[in-house]
């Protein structure tokens, strides 16, 4: 992604709320009302992305804008009454007018993100049709505006000033009730697997054995425990863990080395997984109940600083990397296909779910490293190198990084067909809302052949991408006209990201539709 303002620098500013503030320049008065309010939020812990302090002449507006309400957490939209007619309207406009939020901009992201922030003379109160049934904070004449900052802080900060009961649990629901044979079940689980899962290496091999001959209740029985272990170990890590080590000088290695412990209580549980992905075994390899466990470890509390709330989407993170680049290897495409694939919850829209391709927080972007894709790869090659187990999973750690680099080349390629199928790829960046590469491309900085060795995996699943293209109506003629345009928004992004290094980084896809000459699938 490209630079965003204001980028945390320190775990403490990460954990800060990051709002933007929409608003029209009505007049001088107003414009030095709202950066009053953006002071006063500061002033109580609130990141605030504002134009007054971030945009400078000559800056880009929409580009500032795409880039602030992507990052931002909440949108405060400074409900004027000439901002209400230009958000019913649709259009930006030029220059700072581009600053409002739009309806069509409100549908892509949810309403969750947008807070209405009324300050108008009229009565009633009007807000914008995109965001009319919301409930909004009242800045207008007669209001108490001690009360109504109150209320906005607590909102941004998720502190209601009444906290709701949390809810207890029905002793007598099944699954629940932890009765005698349940507790006894668990405990014999507990029993059997104590030594397989007292080591990642040790998982590892048993997952193995016990696949070799086809055992389906004691895999059941060997993912559970693991999974179990590793909910309890995480939950037993916050705890002990809740001091969050600070970046100085853009060195990560004291957060890394907190992180790796806490992702570490799940290594029993993503070795077994790992092992599955490496027989490619139907029954085995192609299931995905572990997505929903990690996500949602039992019983663990999702309060507290922004790190240690989304931490378990920085363990699937590195899960589905992991066993994405061993599906990869196994030369099992198809698995890979439906784990790139799979339906996650999006934050901002409760009512939709999307392909994992497309959910950038759980394939790159992980909040819990401060939203950022090198920061999130980095922790993920430094995990390869520190986790022994590994090497005896994949290899070497050579063999596990040309996986992965595999496996993201097929995300990038599913990302390249979604853009093409939707009429992206001939948009200005510029006038976009949200950004086109959804899939970060950070497996070009591994050396170039670790880079071709994943291209020639990703090659080798060539009746898969035929059928991809073909199930959207893509021919060797469309494909061959829509690479070039995909391939300088991979080359736009890889600037972006890397400024002056992306020039000697390896890009083998840039040669695909000449393996693909001829016939779109023999590989030359």
């Amino acid at each position: 992604m490209p630079d965003e303002p204001n980028t945390p620098s320190t775990p403490e500013q990460a954990q800060a709320p990051v709002v933007f503030i929409s608003y029209s320049h009505d007049t001088r008065e107003h414009k030095a009302w709202v950066a009053s309010l953006a002071q006063q939020l500061v002033d109580k812990g609130v990141d605030v992305l504002f134009d007054q302090w971030d945009l400078g002449p000559g800056d880009d507006v929409p580009k500032f804008m795409e880039q602030a309400v992507a990052r931002a957490d909440r949108v405060l939209m400074i409900c004027t009454e000439a901002y209400v007619r230009k958000a019913d309207d649709g259009k930006g406009g030029v220059g700072y007018e581009a600053m409002v939020v739009t309806g069509e901009l409100v549908r892509d992201l949810g309403t969750n993100k947008f807070v209405p922030i009324v300050r108008q003379t009229n009565d009633p109160k009007t807000l914008p049709r995109c965001v009319s049934t919301r409930f909004y904070v009242d800045f207008g004449e007669g209001a108490d505006s001690e009360e109504s900052f109150e209320v906005l802080l607590r909102e941004l900060h998720n502190v209601p000033k009444l906290a709701k009961p949390v809810l207890g649990t029905n002793p007598f629901a099944v699954g629940q009730f932890e009765g005698s044979s349940r507790k006894a079940a668990k405990d014999e689980r507990r029993l059997a697997f104590s030594e397989s899962l007292a080591s990642p290496e040790a998982a590892y091999r048993r997952a193995l054995d016990i696949i070799h001959d086809d055992d389906r209740v004691a895999w059941r029985k060997l993912v559970l425990a693991a999974n179990e272990k590793g909910a309890e170990s995480l939950k037993r890590w916050k705890v002990e863990n809740p001091e969050i080590p600070p970046v100085r000088n853009k060195d990560w290695s004291a957060l890394y080395a907190h992180a790796q412990r806490g992702v570490g209580c799940y290594a029993p549980f993503i070795a077994c997984l790992v092992a599955s992905a490496e027989t490619g075994k139907a029954g085995y390899a192609d299931q995905l109940g572990w997505v929903e466990s990690i996500l949602n470890p039992m019983g663990y509390d999702t309060t507290n600083t922004t790190y240690h709330m989304f931490f378990p989407q920085l363990v699937f993170f590195v899960t589905q990397a992991l066993v994405g680049g061993m599906l990869m290897l196994s030369e099992a495409g198809e698995s890979a296909y439906h784990l790139a694939t799979t339906k996650l919850p999006d934050r901002y829209n409760s009512c939709e779910a999307r392909p994992l391709f497309e959910m950038n927080r759980f394939n790159g972007w992980p909040e819990s490293l401060a939203h950022e894709c090198t920061t999130a790869w980095k922790f993920l090659d430094s995990l390869i190198s520190s986790w022994a187990w590994l090497r005896s999973a994949f290899g070497n750690e050579h063999e596990c990084r040309s996986g992965i680099s595999g496996y993201y080349q097929l995300l990038s390629f599913l990302n390249f067909i979604k853009l093409a199928k939707d009429g992206q790829l001939d948009i200005d960046e510029k006038s976009q809302m949200t950004f086109p590469i959804c899939v970060p491309l950070c497996f070009c900085i591994w050396p170039a052949e670790v880079v071709e060795k994943g291209y020639s995996r990703f090659l080798r699943q060539r009746i898969l991408l035929k059928r991809l293209l073909e199930a959207n109506q893509m021919g060797e003629a469309a494909f061959e006209a829509a690479w070039p345009k995909w391939m300088s928004k991979v080359g736009a992004w890889l600037g972006d990201v890397y400024r002056g290094y992306w020039p000697q980084m390896h890009v083998p896809q840039s040669k695909l539709p000449e393996h693909f000459k001829g016939s779109p699938f023999e590989i030359s």
